[in-house]
């Protein structure tokens, strides 16, 4: 098993369905140590247990050097996924609803000796 640090920043804009990305109304990190086999479960299990969002690799897109990860998700006020009501009224322009932007690190942490 091995031990990782991921971080995720989260830049959070209002999203109009007509317009896109409006006003940034929101900054925030979130970090957690996750022993996992490989990163990519580290990566998945940081959004089950720590942001609590559905997380899809196939919806990703990286730097050049492949060292950050960027994903999306639309989220409601309270950061969580929102239900198909809420998207419906939110296409109606009678919703708000906001573009929650990620951007991932993963640092592999390893132990030292001396």
């Amino acid at each position: 098993m091995r031990t990782f640090k991921v971080t995720t920043s989260h830049n959070v804009f209002i999203d109009d369905y007509e317009n896109g990305e409006g006003k940034q109304v929101n900054f925030y990190q979130q970090t957690s140590e996750q022993n996992a086999e490989s990163v990519k479960t580290a990566i998945e299990n940081h959004f089950k247990n720590v942001i609590y969002l559905p997380f899809n690799f196939n919806e990703t897109d990286t730097n050049e050097d492949k060292t950050v990860m960027y994903w999306n998700a639309l989220v409601d006020e309270n950061n969580e996924q929102p239900h198909e009501g809420d998207i419906e009224r939110w296409k109606k322009g009678t919703r708000d609803l906001y573009s929650n932007n990620i951007d991932i690190e993963v640092k592999e942490l390893i132990n030292v000796t001396f």
